[in-house]
């Protein structure tokens, strides 16, 4: 999205980077959502993006047990 010569940043790509990058870092969801303060999870799972690569990960981890 960021290579798009019409993309511009805006305070709610920042909110969704910022919510995306902690959540990548293992940061629990319930400590991003009082960081970014919204009332409910679901509220902040909005925000996240689903990185395949992360996805992958954590199916692997679940399969496999690693």
């Amino acid at each position: 999205m960021e290579s798009d010569p019409h993309y511009y940043a805006s305070s709610h790509s920042g909110r969704r980077t910022f919510a995306t990058s902690l959540i990548e870092r293992g940061v629990d969801i319930k400590a991003v959502s009082t960081l970014m303060g919204h009332s409910t999870v679901a509220m902040t799972a909005r925000y996240v993006d689903d990185n395949p690569i992360r996805l992958r990960k954590v199916c692997e981890e679940v399969i496999v047990g690693v």
